[in-house]
């Protein structure tokens, strides 16, 4: 089990960082200075769950930055390395450009809208990628696998057409945090600017948060009564 991937039952080849080290600005993109690859979460890993997924991790760079409300740490490197990125990948910039929409964004916390632009990707693409950083921060959090069943919702993807269902999944993620608060869940990782993750479990239910550039949040129920091989 030691000698083995974070995800199958393969032999580990290499080390992967959870979540993907792209995500944390190099000190030649950080802001202020600020060295934000430090101390830096890694889990054991195969090759066909570390290097073959390596574009996935890009495309993640390439979008959690660029959600609404996000802190400084993320505009800056939004502004730098990430745009940088986008405009050298032809592509990936006419998709965005092509599916940009104007949308009215609800904060519930101050019971405001606010109208801003949202992009169309590549959902099942985006929550799978980070549906396995949450297995890696599993096993880097328990020194054990994750074999059960998990679902997922982020706070940053809205479905279109659907005022109504968005706010009850920001109602959703806003009862999961209230969970973890009630039962004093601590924050992990040592760049909070870039991302922590908090875990609890309360009988048979485990909830992980993640929380990436301040505000942007992944909640995962992880129901231990479903079994499902990995």
């Amino acid at each position: 089990m030691t000698n083995t991937c974070y995800m199958c039952s393969k032999p580990a080849t290499s080390r992967e960082h959870a979540p993907p080290r792209c995500l944390f600005p190099a000190l030649k993109y950080s802001l202020n200075g600020k060295d934000q690859r430090v101390n830096m979460i890694v889990v054991l890993a195969c090759d066909e769950h570390n290097g073959d997924k390596s574009a996935d991790d890009q495309y993640l760079m390439h979008i959690l930055p660029m959600s609404f409300g996000l802190n400084e740490v993320a505009d800056h490197y939004f502004q730098t390395k990430v745009q940088e990125s986008i405009s050298s990948n032809i592509r990936l910039t006419k998709s965005l450009a092509g599916s940009a929409v104007q949308v009215k964004v609800h904060d519930l916390a101050k019971d405001e809208w606010t109208q801003t632009l949202a992009f169309k990707v590549d959902t099942e693409r985006l929550m799978g990628v980070l549906e396995m950083n949450a297995r890696a921060i599993y096993f880097h959090h328990h020194k054990s696998k994750l074999t059960t069943k998990l679902s997922s919702r982020a706070n940053f993807t809205l479905l279109e057409n659907s005022l109504r269902l968005n706010d009850l999944l920001n109602q959703v993620m806003s009862v999961g945090e209230k969970m973890l608060d009630e039962v004093g869940a601590e924050r992990h990782g040592a760049n909070p600017d870039v991302f922590f993750y908090r875990i609890a479990r309360v009988g048979n239910l485990e909830l992980l948060e993640f929380t990436f550039y301040g505000t942007s949040r992944i909640l995962f129920d992880i129901d231990h009564n479903v079994v499902q091989q990995v």
